[in-house]
């Protein structure tokens, strides 16, 4: 249950030395490069590495796996030691452990499913438009567009105070995700070994 637990609580911010608030010029640079980057990316495979931070622990707890993105609403973040997984597949929502797969409803599932929005909505780009939901501040480095999303919404409020999304510059695909809970906690998601557009198989998304 901490890992899954872990995975409902997952991205935001730390203020980043070097950074400077991007020009409105700028900003429409950035956000043009990360739109075509998020177009072209169909699939994406890729590992992560997730750290996350308590208020009741003094230590940092880390975990590893591999997470499968499909521009068509499907994600699966899957640990790998102990195997477990969080599957959303369009509007269903599932668990996978050890025990087999196990259906999420009620208000587990709205939970999730909001979660899941916010990552995949960050891998594509689709936040830093969306004002309705975000304050957002954009700002610019040699090696990094940062961008974060202050909720404005109740219910994202609840969970998040700030939710921050580092692009690379090189290929303007998410590289890290920090998110700073309401809680005070703070889950910092790092992808590597990026795959854009990899084969993945059906079966890895079925609930």
């Amino acid at each position: 249950m901490k890992k899954i637990f872990c995975i409902i609580m997952l991205f935001v911010p730390l203020i980043l030395s070097g950074q400077k608030v991007a020009t409105d010029e700028q900003k429409a640079d950035a956000i043009e490069k990360i739109t075509a980057a998020s177009q072209n990316m169909r699939a994406l495979v890729c590992n992560f590495t997730q750290t996350r931070q308590m208020t009741i622990l003094n230590e940092k707890i880390v975990s590893y796996g591999k997470m499968y993105y499909s521009n068509d609403n499907r994600l699966r973040w899957e640990y790998t030691e102990p195997f477990n997984a969080i599957v959303i597949n369009g509007k269903k929502i599932g668990m996978i452990n050890g025990n087999g797969k196990t259906a999420v409803s009620g208000g587990m599932a709205y939970l999730f499913k909001g979660i899941a929005e916010v990552m995949m909505n960050g891998i594509s780009g689709k936040n830093l438009t969306d004002k309705k939901r975000f304050d957002i501040e954009l700002s610019i480095n040699k090696n990094t567009c940062n961008v974060v999303l202050t909720p404005k919404q109740a219910q994202m409020k609840k969970a998040f105070a700030q939710i921050t999304i580092i692009f690379s510059t090189k290929d303007y695909l998410a590289q890290k995700v920090i998110m700073k809970e309401s809680n005070g906690n703070n889950t910092i998601i790092e992808l590597t070994e990026k795959q854009v557009n990899a084969a993945i198989e059906d079966n890895l998304f079925e609930i």
